[in-house]
């Protein structure tokens, strides 16, 4: 278990000072645009979103109430960071996406925290990039290794808007 316990304190410093490294121009970006901590999380999400997502499947993602998450992409979409259509499946359901010139947002808070890595990669003897690279590639090939431990369930409206699942990440 020490060792364990080792690799997460040593992980969590490793991830604190290389964030502390960008965050600060990204959150001023963010900040600079007088978006919500809710809505940056929103935009977030879409983002790694292989699908427009229905509205009650953002609300139950963000843990909010339908209502909230309804005022919250309304804003988005007047922003036009998010754009909202209907279902073809189903009229009534409205599929969220984000916009071109909503990633272009996202892109630009996260272009700080890229550049980090990246200066980080770069001072690595290739030796060490190996081993990380490997390591890596190893964590991420076991899905549920950081799948969240708690998933929102499907809903009735996400099956039916999507029957293979795919809006069930």
């Amino acid at each position: 278990m020490a060792e364990r316990d080792e690799l997460f304190e040593g992980l969590e410093q490793f991830l604190q000072s290389l964030w502390t490294l960008a965050e600060r121009e990204g959150l001023t970006y963010l900040a600079d645009r007088d978006l919500s901590l809710t809505q940056i999380r929103t935009l977030l999400m879409l983002t790694m979103a292989d699908a427009p997502l229905p509205v009650n499947r953002i609300a139950e993602r963000m843990e909010l109430s339908a209502p909230a998450a309804c005022r919250n992409i309304h804003r988005l979409v007047r922003l036009g960071l998010l754009e909202r259509r209907e279902s073809r499946e189903d009229r009534r359901v409205r599929l969220v996406s984000i916009t071109a010139q909503g990633r272009e947002l996202v892109d630009r808070h996260q272009e700080p925290r890229r550049a980090a890595l990246r200066m980080l990669i770069g001072r690595l003897p290739d030796e060490e990039v190996g081993a990380f690279n490997t390591a890596l590639h190893r964590l991420l090939a076991s899905a549920d290794l950081l799948a969240p431990t708690n998933p929102a369930k499907p809903t009735a409206t996400d099956r039916a808007t999507d029957p293979a699942g795919a809006t069930a990440r």
